[in-house]
């Protein structure tokens, strides 16, 4: 009897491990408030609503404005003492929400879940903090027939900082989310795992090299052949180094797919679209050379839709990122955290004294055994090539100092191999849009190449292979 109930009980386990971001899911979680309010208030009316912390807004669906309300409204909710007083945040949910929209019986009218409440959801496996779940269309959703207002006692916004200061924050937000990662890191071998991919697909490069077009900007002179490519890459002192884990160099960017791949593995195109592409006609194609030349270069392309953590791990780990202008490069940006500068003790002890006090003095001081998890990031050099679509002219004008009109020029725009493109490198600082300049400080070892075009096959030697 014992094992028929379990089996009565895993359809519907699997329907909550599936769709977290779901009512029903949420309000089973150990932290939602309205499950001890139903608790308490056994067969009675529920309680009124708790007070509130308020952190999105109606772009929650734009993968990288999600993560920055997050990220900075974590910030304030624990420099204002909200954590302390466990304030819940308020999270929208629904369970109409889904991917799955060709299996049985879920129909084809789902909407994709709020990009919000999914980041939400995955973080605050380390952030632990309580949150009030409310359904979207009973409560958000003006246009709905279920729509009834819901009033709160007190509800806490966070300020709008979308775009700018995100530093005044960020170290907050790494104190609880970076030893997270490091123990998902450790515990899912997410290195190996991916050293053994990049293998995976040189071999596989190896097979398919005879079939792509020798006139590319990409290949290196000796690599004419599958043999002599293999021979390069395990040999040549010049060639990037067997073993991915040394460099650690990763492309994470927005390429949409086509039929007529040579590569079976296209690893760096999502397998949720709604997700990872909130804008396809900004995104670029998926190029075969483009792809053999981040292999060549020991540059293994990641799913843009991994877990944050994930991302996280990899981001902050890596010597090179490859990526492209939006919110795919939004979100990194926000899951990256300043290095520690090599070379100077001093600078290092005093970055790890600050995080320490930070921790104590917003009560994120580390658990029983969690001071041998690192809350540094490692302290290695970092090259981040961004590329940018014309279609995102408008929002670049300030990293390229053109104007939109010189940007929009088709005429500008690469037609062979040997056109050069516009391109401006950044050292130490960067910044996102209209944002502040220093939306994020890398260090004396940290530089930043900008390239515009229109397509991933023109992208060659000298883009991917810059240097601070």
């Amino acid at each position: 009897m014992q094992s028929e109930d379990v089996r009565r009980q895993a359809p519907n386990e699997v329907y909550l491990s599936r769709r977290p971001w779901s009512c029903t899911a949420l309000r089973a979680h150990p932290l939602s408030t309205h499950h001890h309010h139903k608790e308490e208030s056994g067969q009675q009316s529920p309680p009124p609503p708790p007070p509130v912390f308020y952190s999105f807004d109606r772009y929650a669906m734009v993968s990288g404005n999600a993560i920055e309300h997050i990220a900075d409204g974590v910030g304030q909710y624990v420099t204002q003492g909200f954590q302390a007083k466990r304030i819940p945040w308020l999270v929208p949910c629904s369970d109409d929400w889904g991917y799955d929209n060709g299996a049985a019986g879920s129909g084809d009218n789902k909407r994709s879940p709020w990009l919000w409440t999914q980041f939400f959801v995955e973080l605050n496996d380390a952030l632990q903090f309580p949150f009030y779940s409310v359904d979207f269309h009973k409560h958000f959703d003006v246009d709905s027939p279920q729509f009834s207002p819901l009033v709160f006692g007190t509800v806490h916004f966070a300020a709008p900082s979308i775009g700018y200061s995100s530093l005044c924050f960020k170290s907050v937000f790494q104190s609880f989310v970076w030893p997270h990662a490091v123990r998902l890191a450790t515990k899912h071998e997410w290195d190996a795992v991916s050293e053994g991919r990049f293998r995976k697909e040189l071999f596989h490069m190896s097979a398919t090299l005879p079939h792509l077009s020798s006139a590319s900007p990409h290949r290196p002179a000796s690599a004419t052949s599958a043999a002599s490519l293999s021979a390069s890459i395990s040999s040549s002192p010049a060639a990037p180094p067997l073993s991915w884990k040394t460099n650690h160099r990763v492309a994470i960017m927005k390429v949409l797919p086509t039929r007529r791949s040579t590569f079976s593995t296209t690893t760096n195109i999502s397998s949720v679209p709604t997700a990872a592409f909130s804008s396809p006609g900004r995104g670029f194609i998926h190029s075969d050379q483009f792809n053999r030349a981040l292999l060549e270069r020991g540059i293994l392309s990641m799913n843009p839709t991994l877990p944050l953590f994930e991302r996280m791990w990899h981001v902050n780990n890596a010597e090179l990122i490859v990526t492209t202008w939006g919110s795919t490069l939004t979100v990194l940006i926000n899951l990256l955290f300043e290095r520690q500068q090599r070379g100077d003790d001093n600078v290092t002890e005093q970055a790890d004294d600050r995080s320490h006090t930070k921790r104590a003095a917003s009560g994120t001081a580390a658990a029983s055994g969690d001071d041998e998890v690192s809350h540094a990031v490692p302290p290695r050099p970092l090259r981040i090539l961004i590329l940018v679509h014309p279609e995102y002219s408008l929002e670049t004008t300030l990293i390229f100092r053109k104007t939109y009109r010189y940007l929009r020029n088709p005429r500008r725009l690469p037609k062979s191999f040997s056109s050069p493109l516009l391109s401006k490198v950044v050292w130490h600082r960067m910044s996102r849009g209209g944002g502040d300049v220093a939306d994020f400080n890398g260090g004396r070892d940290f530089c930043v190449k900008y390239v515009l075009t229109h397509m991933l096959k023109f992208v060659g030697s000298r883009e991917l292979d810059f240097h601070c």
